[in-house]
């Protein structure tokens, strides 16, 4: 150590300041190289999994929607309640469920009361808080009816 310090005091000032100079340069570039650098591109390839990431996020969320768009879901228990208990109010023999889809319930009724069914009707909207999506209804007797009944469940 003292044969250090015996040539650093053997140097001019001038000397001395254009070398302490360069030792901070090469201190920076090691800096910059060593730590500086490798922690940069850690960051950024975090910053690239969490974008990767958040993109197939937004997808599934988005193919998730879809599904469940298409597929729907089935009509709750106590909207199929309410709809049993409202058929049976009416005095109708009890129907027939032909599809459940995203909250729609397709019911068939096959040779019923053509007034029966008319009241059932009513009270589906007023009581069980379900919306008649479509109706096809035929004559098969006198004052005999058959209906395919399509309700949506209320949300």
């Amino acid at each position: 150590m003292t044969q250090v310090l015996a040539w650093w005091q053997g140097r001019e000032l001038r000397e001395q300041w254009l070398i302490g100079i360069l030792a901070a340069l090469a201190l920076i570039v090691v800096y910059s190289f060593l730590i500086l650098g490798p922690a940069q591109s850690r960051a950024q390839r975090a910053k690239d999994d969490y974008d990767r990431a958040y993109a197939q996020a937004l997808e599934l969320l988005q193919q998730v929607t879809q599904i469940e768009a298409a597929a729907g879901s089935a009509a709750s228990p106590q909207t199929r309640m309410s709809l049993q208990e409202t058929i049976a109010a009416a005095q109708l023999p009890p129907a027939t469920a032909i599809e459940e889809r995203g909250g729609l319930m397709r019911l068939s009724f096959d040779d019923v009361d053509a007034q029966r069914l008319s009241s059932w009707i009513g009270r589906v909207t007023a009581q069980a808080g379900g919306q008649i999506e479509s109706m096809q209804i035929q004559r098969s007797a006198a004052s005999k009816v058959s209906a395919v009944i399509a309700v949506r469940q209320a949300r």
